[in-house]
């Protein structure tokens, strides 16, 4: 009970006896496992491995494609409550549009600095 509250994206189901994450199973990614490993422990198949608990826990919470899947979950939340249409897919391009034009505008004086050196 304690691990559901130290993370809100935990939720435990009474069927399959684990826990599971609910932004990612809600909103799964084709693969993002280490190697690009199918995902299972917390998205296809319960976490039951309480003995190490605390510390996979703390791994799902901080990987890639979990960021992603809550990125996911707050936009669909936010669409739904505004009454919007807008497809989440839509929602998660612009955003990457924005960090792609914030990162090249990042770079550029980086590689003015180069030319200069070089």
């Amino acid at each position: 009970m304690e691990w559901l509250n130290m993370f809100n994206w935990l939720a435990y189901s009474n069927l399959k006896k684990g826990g599971f994450c609910k932004y990612c199973v809600l909103f799964p990614p084709s693969d993002g496992g280490k190697g690009n490993q199918p995902l299972r422990v917390f998205v296809t198949e319960p976490f039951v491995n309480y003995k190490k608990g605390l510390k996979l826990l703390r791994n799902h919470g901080s990987t890639d494609y979990h960021q992603l899947c809550i990125e996911k979950g707050s936009a669909f939340l936010q669409n739904f409550n505004a009454g919007g249409s807008k497809s989440i897919s839509i929602m998660i391009d612009d955003k990457t549009k924005k960090i792609v034009e914030a990162n090249k505008q990042r770079l550029t004086p980086i590689i003015k600095t180069i030319i200069f050196c070089g």
